[in-house]
């Protein structure tokens, strides 16, 4: 880009030429065509199955393939991977601008299997869900509710107009939002009131909003005009994302939307509804994670097209990750040991040396003492049995002395290198849905792993959300032990 003087300058709607890497990892070869001023037309040689598009305001990616290739917003998700490969030069793909150019594949391979390949892709427009107005003033009243609000549909609701009167609703034709901070909502789908009187209502009370318009059977819709209204703190985001709560463990979701709100304005802890639609029941997020997630601030809603709101009704029995924190030395080593399904002993007397073999006795006490398939183990922080580690080892048996400041990761460590299995230390994550819904949430923490004959044991630092816990151990059958 030799018409760019200063490359850490640059501006919305500039073209930029950008390497392409193809599938072997290999740059194709390009050409650039102009460079007489900062206006030249520069080019890219693009292979015949890429498609480029410039970014237009408001954009995102999920709605760029959404409009591109018919597909759902829930589905565009699984295509970012691709995207992002084909566009090496943006570090974010969650983050594009005006002007930018995007490189897309002309179709696209499901993780399912199915392929898509269209060398003209169409523009499609589509709703996924459709529901009557009683079902969305139902799901409305459902999030409001989470703000300590409520939607009035039925009934008068009188508000009084200096020098006018009496502006008097018809709840069943102009139902009312309320919100807890005061804010109220005149939801008028028919167009009933003239926006002068709209206009009068705003000027003499600052916390009445009149919202107006047909609605076309989508909560979206109707869920996205009522939080425009209300204005700042709160704001709707009806294009889908991920969402990352917490940390180790971590949820990642994806939300069909997400309404945002400051924790000032809901006044009972939520600043954040993260809203998902599903196709059935079994799509739901399991209940004991919805609670870790509602923990951290972030209320869950999930609508099926069937009815409105949805719980799911699965029950998990209760259950806690195993503790070890606060202990020490061979205490902790003992745990550990019970926690791989091992039995030690305690307080174990050795003879290291017979009056039959060597003409004298020498016994020696063993805090911890394993005998396993012939080969023994001692553990130890006795200072005094150290003298005797090669005398042990000559007979068989493998030492491990503990100092007084040995503990955590450090005696687990130690242990496992004494028994010789092996571990790693890494992020482990587990999908919570499967089929077309695979990869649109999951658990992940960071751990010490290891593999066992009945599974793998997840040693992890510090503390672990007991309701997630209860999923990863329902679903997966995994343990944790916490230190």
């Amino acid at each position: 880009n030799p018409d760019i003087t200063d490359m850490n300058r640059i501006f919305p709607g500039r073209e930029l030429l950008l390497p392409v890497i193809d599938a072997d990892g290999k740059l194709p070869s390009f050409q650039y065509s102009g460079v007489d001023d900062s206006s030249a037309d520069v080019k890219v040689e693009q292979p015949d199955e890429m498609v480029s598009y410039t970014i237009r305001p408001g954009d995102s990616i999920t709605a760029v393939i959404h409009r591109l290739y018919g597909v759902g917003y829930r589905e565009a998700l699984s295509f970012l991977d691709e995207v992002a490969t084909a566009n090496p030069h943006i570090k974010d793909i969650n983050m594009i601008h005006p002007g930018q150019r995007l490189l897309l594949p002309s179709g696209f391979k499901s993780p399912l299997g199915e392929i898509r390949r269209e060398k003209q892709p169409p523009i499609v427009e589509s709703s996924d869900f459709s529901f009557s107005s009683s079902q969305n003033y139902s799901i409305l009243g459902e999030m409001l509710a989470l703000f300590d609000g409520e939607i009035i549909t039925e009934g008068s609701y009188h508000v009084p107009l200096k020098q006018l009167g009496m502006l008097t609703l018809d709840c069943l034709r102009v139902p009312m939002a309320e919100i807890a901070d005061g804010n109220r909502i005149l939801i008028d789908e028919e167009g009933l009131i003239p926006d002068s009187i709209g206009s009068a209502l705003r000027q003499q009370w600052n916390n009445y909003y009149v919202v107006s318009g047909p609605r076309k059977g989508n909560p979206e819709d109707l869920l996205d005009e009522v939080v425009s209204g209300l204005g700042p703190p709160y704001k709707y985001e009806r294009e889908g994302k991920r969402f990352t709560i917490g940390n180790n463990p971590e949820v990642t979701i994806f939300f069909d939307s997400i309404v945002y709100a400051g924790r000032a304005a809901s006044g009972i802890g939520f600043d954040t509804i993260g809203i998902r639609l599903l196709q059935n029941a079994e799509e739901a997020i399991p209940q004991p994670l919805k609670n870790a997630i509602n923990q951290r601030g972030v209320a869950v809603m999930e609508l099926l097209e069937v009815g409105s709101p949805f719980s799911a009704g699965t029950s998990f029995e209760s259950s806690s990750p195993t503790s070890v924190r606060g202990k020490r030395g061979t205490d902790l080593a003992q745990d550990i040991l019970l926690e791989l399904n091992f039995l030690p002993e305690r307080d174990v007397d050795i003879n290291v040396y017979t009056m039959e073999r060597d003409g004298f006795n020498l016994t020696i006490r063993a805090e911890l003492f394993l005998d396993i398939h012939g080969r023994r183990h001692v553990i130890t922080s006795e200072r005094a049995i150290i003298q005797f580690v090669d005398v042990l080892e000559k007979h068989g048996i493998s030492v491990m002395t503990l100092s007084k400041d040995d503990m955590g990761v450090e005696v687990i460590k130690k242990v496992l290198s004494l028994l010789r299995i092996n571990f790693e230390k890494d992020t482990f994550s587990f999908q919570i849905f499967s089929g077309e819904k695979y990869g649109q949430g999951k658990i992940s923490f960071s751990a010490l792993g290891v593999e066992m004959l009945d599974g793998t044991v997840y040693f992890v630092e510090g503390e672990f959300d007991e309701y997630i816990y209860r999923v990863l151990r329902e679903r997966w059958k995994v343990k944790v032990v916490v230190y």
